[in-house]
Order: structure tokens, then C-alpha cells, then sequence
């Protein structure tokens, strides 16, 4: 029995993206400058859960901005 790949496996993500024409959050996720996961949330696939202090860190800030120079 074949199993297809589903929630946050990378190359599921990526196929996604793919099919759904994200091709600039495809390409930064092809060469590096975000994780698949991180196009996964930028896309709506995915939430992510709350820091355990409630607030936001500096990982999350960078994070936003990086995606945010790659969007637009």
C-alpha cells in the first residue's frame, strides 16, 4: 500500500506550492532563504502555534521580514 505524503513533509509542501503558483515562496524555500514550513504559514497552508511566553520573539520578527522582503 503507497502512502502520499501529506501535512508539513517537506516535499509535499513544495508540491503544493508548486500546484498553487507560489513559485517566488518555491524558489526562496529551492535556494535556502526560508524553511518549507515558514512558506507553508506565508502561503495559508499552515498556523503556527503561539511561543510559550505568549509574545512574539525575534526568530519570528526576522522571520516576517524575510518573507516580507520576498513577497512584497
Amino acid at each position: 500500500m503507497s502512502r502520499k505524503p501529506n501535512g508539513t513533509n517537506r516535499d509535499y509542501i513544495l508540491n503544493r506550492l508548486e500546484r498553487d503558483g507560489h513559485h517566488v515562496l518555491l524558489d526562496a524555500v529551492r535556494y535556502r532563504r526560508i524553511s518549507a514550513y515558514a512558506a507553508g504559514v506565508a502561503a495559508g497552508y499552515y498556523r503556527r502555534r503561539p511561543t510559550l511566553l505568549g509574545g512574539e520573539s525575534q526568530q519570528a520578527r526576522r522571520r516576517r521580514h524575510e518573507i516580507a522582503k520576498l513577497i512584497g
